[in-house]
């Protein structure tokens, strides 16, 4: 790519960009192969980065780096939650690329309802760019169309929550629509919602290698505060469950957009007075009948809820490793997620820790029920640690139950029913044991000084783990220290007795695991 290019003049009425090209298999090509490169990296090591722009900046990452010539990207700043990591990657990628984009209006899932996307005011990139009245007039060039960007970019963000993605299978006005549970389908790019409103996307596939290498499907996700780091596919970080009742989880790919001519009216003053401004059309999506026979796309698919919960996951895990896996080796894998979790959770609950001493003692709100996963208040949202928490009892608990899976599927692991399958499970738990009794994890408790808790030790807080999530407790409490330990002796600080009564009647969703839908 040369760089000297020509840079097109824009239309300061016209729209926010002009789509030159359409979705097909090679842009959707493209767009996988975009998002690997930006999450590339040594899988063995958990990577993070504080923010979008941080990856999108790096030349060496990002493919579409000034594609537009315009030394745009230095000028760049996204830092989008959860919900908004793919939406904003999709929406960074149609507008380097000059892609039609659009996006759907969404109600939450309420009281087992699942959310419908049936609300007015949704809009898409062939808005006039006056509407977006924020953006200076008098700017530089390159300036002014990121700024433009930008402002349609969070306000897509804005548009977007957990629900968006959690749609039932079969609803035609969505963003997203369920794929099979294929290689081919489950492709970067490709996103994935939780039944409690995580999203996920898919990263990059490492292929099962011979003897003791086993395959990986990385993931990555964005927390409340910006940070964006990989996650491999397992039951602790990708949760899944085939109910569509109050909406559809799994994996999904993005509807192609594409344009219908014609010209609206719109406000373009603040008087509200009426001008028609020339639009080239209105973004349009694939229909679900078009997309179960499409050949240029993926194709629509409800395979992911036909089965049980463990079918689910032994179908991927299937897919990550075709060839049969030593059951000890699969184990040690599942102790590396679960120590990977607890090492984000140590940087989790310092940045808490660190926010706290900033308060000069003031305690931090404790939201009413179900808001405790997913609240306004931003410090909360920020510092407060209820879904990884609840995540990482479910991972526990994958863990501790990986024995009874290579009872339940031998095949899987290279054994036949007749085999002596009780001494390869005791063989398999004597090892998880080593290494749950090897393996640690150190916090800084609140005097300063360093404590270490081996994995073992954190499995038998399980029950103190259920209440370890306001920042208002000391960081030993965080920990579940046990009361009167030599750990929690150096804890200064505590929740409210108003808040803690509050917690113990919110306990059940962390003991039983089943986090009420967002």
């Amino acid at each position: 790519v040369g760089d000297r290019r020509r840079v097109p003049k824009s239309d300061p009425t016209g729209p926010i960009w002009r789509p030159t090209r359409r979705w097909s298999i090679s842009t959707e090509n493209l767009y996988a192969l975009f998002v690997e490169r930006l999450f590339d990296g040594p899988v063995d090591k958990d990577r993070t980065w504080p923010n979008l722009h941080t990856l999108l900046q790096d030349p060496a990452r990002n493919l579409l780096y000034n594609h537009k010539n315009l030394d745009e990207d230095p000028l760049i700043r996204l830092v989008p939650d959860c919900a908004d990591l793919p939406v904003a990657l999709r929406t960074y990628f149609a507008w380097k690329m000059r892609l039609p984009f659009g996006f759907f209006m969404c109600r939450r899932a309420d009281r087992g309802k699942p959310p419908v996307c049936d609300l007015p005011g949704s809009d898409d990139n062939l808005m006039s760019r006056l509407e977006l009245k924020s953006v200076p007039i008098k700017a530089t060039r390159s300036r002014r169309e990121v700024r433009i960007f930008l402002a349609f970019a969070y306000k897509v963000m804005a548009a977007i929550h957990s629900s968006s993605g959690r749609t039932p299978p079969k609803d035609e006005e969505t963003d997203l629509y369920p794929v099979p549970l294929t290689r081919r389908a489950l492709r970067p790019g490709t996103v994935f919602v939780d039944p409690f409103g995580h999203v996920l996307m898919i990263a990059k596939w490492i292929p099962q290698g011979i003897g003791t290498q086993y395959g990986r499907l990385i993931g990555v996700d964005a927390q409340p505060d910006g940070t964006i780091g990989r996650r491999r596919f397992w039951r602790g970080s990708f949760l899944f469950d085939p109910e569509t009742k109050a909406g559809g989880a799994g994996f999904k790919a993005w509807r192609p957009d594409y344009v219908k001519k014609g010209d609206v009216q719109v406000n373009v003053d603040d008087k509200g007075t009426l001008k028609p401004v020339t639009r080239i059309g209105r973004v349009l999506t694939w229909t679900n009948r078009g997309l179960r026979h499409t050949r240029g796309f993926t194709k629509l698919s409800t395979q992911q809820y036909t089965g049980s919960k463990n079918d689910f996951y032994d179908t991927v895990e299937s897919l990550i490793n075709p060839l049969p896996l030593d059951p000890v080796v699969r184990q040690l894998a599942l102790v590396d997620a679960l120590a990977e979790a607890v090492s984000r959770r140590v940087t989790a609950v310092e940045n808490g820790e660190a926010y706290m001493k900033k308060q000069n003692g003031q305690a931090m709100k404790l939201p009413p029920g179900a808001r405790i996963f997913l609240s306004a208040n931003q410090a909360w949202e920020a510092y407060s640690t209820p879904s990884r928490d609840i995540r990482l009892l479910i991972a526990i608990d994958s863990v501790l139950g990986f024995p009874d899976a290579v009872k339940r599927a031998p095949r899987r692991f290279g054994l036949e029913k007749n085999d002596d399958l009780d001494g390869v499970v005791r063989k398999v738990r004597a090892r998880l044991a080593d290494e749950l009794a090897r393996r640690s994890i150190q916090y800084t408790r609140s005097d300063g000084s360093k404590w270490t808790i081996t994995l073992r030790q954190l499995i038998d807080r399980q029950k103190g783990l259920e209440m370890a999530y306001n920042p208002n407790d000391c960081v030993e409490i965080r920990w579940a220290a046990p009361t009167g330990s030599a750990e929690r002796s150096t804890c200064k600080r505590h929740a409210p007795s108003d808040q803690r009564q509050r917690m113990e009647t919110y306990r059940h969703w962390f003991r039983t695991r089943q986090r009420p839908p967002n």
